[in-house]
């Protein structure tokens, strides 16, 4: 999956997806919540620090 496949699936640019990526901006958590869904992994595995 990639960033372009990401902003596709949520219909957002792009550059969106790689302001998230550098942390410029962070997605509201409806948006973390499709995101989750689409990976099919939980909003917590998404702002969780820690590696498993």
């Amino acid at each position: 999956m990639s960033s372009k496949w990401l902003a596709e699936q949520l219909g957002k640019n792009e550059a969106t997806i790689s302001r998230w990526c550098t942390n410029d901006v962070q997605p509201t958590l409806n948006t973390l919540a499709s995101i989750a869904e689409l990976l099919g992994v939980q909003i917590t595995d998404l702002i969780n620090n820690e590696q498993k």
